[in-house]
């Protein structure tokens, strides 16, 4: 079984929330890229948080915070712990599964259900 690596979290970058005033958006770079199943455990962990408006990639999170000093730093501070609960329970799930199989039968699902031919 191969070691899962814990995802680590960027310098990340900050920048005005253009739909709305008061609100900032900050870009979390992920290293390494997380995998499905890192993202699915994250999803679930960061669902029952105190978060405000987190979304993930493989690459990156983004978060949404009032413009506050303290406010970022509180969010922050429970997506960090977010991160590594995800992190743990990554660890104790094991390995992801190859994921070469699933993703043929998703693109014969694909091939099938689009066939032009």
């Amino acid at each position: 079984m191969t070691a899962v690596k814990p995802i680590r979290l960027g310098k990340p970058s900050v920048h005005e929330d253009p739909a709305e005033q008061g609100m900032v958006l900050v870009d979390i770079p992920l290293r390494p890229n997380a995998d499905t199943r890192w993202m699915s455990i994250f999803a679930t962990r960061i669902g029952s948080s105190t978060a405000n408006a987190w979304t993930v990639t493989g690459e990156s999170i983004r978060l949404r915070s009032p413009a506050s000093p303290d406010a970022l730093r509180g969010d922050l501070t429970t997506l960090r712990d977010v991160v590594r609960r995800t992190n743990a329970d990554a660890s104790a799930a094991g390995a992801p599964p190859a994921s070469t199989d699933v993703m043929a039968s998703l693109r014969q699902v694909i091939d099938d259900e689009f066939d032009t031919g």
